[in-house]
């Protein structure tokens, strides 16, 4: 019997065939890939608003301070942290939203208060929602590929990323404090009162001012009333106090802790006020380890013995109530100095140290006077938002301090 064979056209029929179905592969294969690239890129560009939505948010909340001064130092922190995402210095606008919450329920549709309503209810606003800038999102390797084949089109579209940041829960411990200790009697009486009466007699009071003075840790006891400087890194006196009393120590303590006090014989008003005043925009005698632009004083510096943290949270650049530094850079609450609180009778000779029985945040109202070491100082009623601290679950709270953290 007679075979058949192919045609020679038949066989080029069915290379044309072969040649279609792989070019048609092959436009699937640079398709996927085209898609995984886009796809990939696009995660890039949401990681990074993210971020910034992040950062953004963090860094508002450190500002909230129950006080309008609080939610204008938020709308400013988280704008220039922002920035730092390479946003081209945005400011607040449709596209970049900084609204503001008492509850995280106040978010549940969309963003919170604005910052008119927000100053309304100032002292109640625990919460910063961050809305950062859409990017615009090409599908630049999927459209390439298409394009070669048709006049595919492929469509951009936008993303964006928000961000609710507040404060936490009441911290256990502190980090990065002022190294100076108010020295409570806890059994009898406190220091001098300033401006209005207070009740509570043996230990600090929210809203009460007190005239505090510099003690001394080389006697056989301390006093309420007292301010006595800490030695917890084991520098001690002169030029060194006034170093740590600008920048503040890098350690952590809780309630409980014993720390060391220092007995050098340096440890004097001149240097202590040096140190302390930074925050007046006092850089007289204090040489060149501290300057402005290490140890920046308070933006408002304005003084007296009967201005309130209340007037200075409130306070806005060229009213009655404020006085700007004219060093630059400045920085808003320098003034409020986180500390440990002791007990007098918790004060052990041998060993130099005192035991904290808690902490708590205290405004300058005034300058330290070189002469007799004195300053008035105010003890906060609001929870302060701080830079370092920790929670230990099962640890004693320190009421009223905490730190900003994300919740969405």
């Amino acid at each position: 019997m007679q075979m058949c064979k192919p045609s020679a056209r038949r066989r080029v029929d069915e290379r044309g065939s072969i040649l279609g179905m792989s070019a048609i592969a092959m436009l699937a294969l640079l398709g996927a890939v085209g898609l995984g690239i886009d796809i990939s890129h696009t995660y890039s560009i949401a990681a990074e608003l993210q971020n910034a939505a992040d950062a953004a948010a963090l860094a508002g909340a450190s500002a909230l301070n129950s006080g309008t001064t609080g939610i204008d130092g938020a709308v400013t922190r988280a704008t220039r942290e922002m920035n730092r995402f390479e946003f081209n210095h945005t400011t607040i606008g449709s596209d970049f939203v900084v609204s503001f919450g008492t509850t995280l329920s106040t978010f549940n549709n969309g963003d919170g208060l604005g910052i008119d309503a927000a100053k309304g209810d100032a002292s109640n606003v625990k919460f910063v929602k961050i809305r950062v800038p859409a990017k615009t999102v090409a599908t630049v390797a999927a459209r390439a590929v298409l394009q070669a084949f048709s006049n595919a089109e492929v469509a951009e579209f936008a993303v964006s990323r928000s961000a609710v940041a507040g404060q936490s829960v009441d911290l256990s411990g502190v980090c990065h404090f002022v190294p100076i200790t108010m020295v409570q009697d806890g059994i009898n009486d406190l220091p001098v009162l300033i401006g209005s009466p207070c009740s509570q007699k043996k230990t600090f009071e929210p809203e009460c001012a007190y005239k505090i003075k510099l003690g001394s840790a080389n006697g056989n006891s301390i006093s309420a009333g007292d301010f006595l400087v800490l030695s917890p890194a084991g520098d001690r006196g002169g030029a060194d106090v006034k170093r740590r009393l600008g920048f503040g120590v890098d350690i952590c303590a809780n309630i409980n802790a014993s720390l060391g006090l220092d007995t050098a014989p340096g440890t004097k008003a001149g240097p202590v006020s040096k140190g302390l005043n930074t925050r007046f925009d006092d850089f007289k005698g204090v040489g060149q380890e501290l300057t402005p632009e290490l140890v920046p004083p308070d933006k408002n510096i304005k003084a007296g013995d009967t201005f309130s943290y209340t007037q200075y949270k409130n306070a806005t650049p060229g009213s009655a109530d404020f006085e700007a530094a004219k060093s630059s850079p400045s920085q808003a609450d320098r003034r409020v100095l986180i500390l440990p609180i002791v007990n007098a009778n918790s004060f052990d000779k041998s060993k130099s140290e005192v035991k904290v029985a808690s902490f708590g945040a205290f405004f300058m109202r005034t300058p330290v006077s070189e002469g007799k070491g004195e300053f008035i100082a105010e003890f906060v009623k609001d929870k302060v938002v701080i830079g370092n601290g920790y929670y230990t679950p099962g640890g004693q709270p320190i009421p009223g301090l905490t730190v900003p953290v994300l919740y969405r």
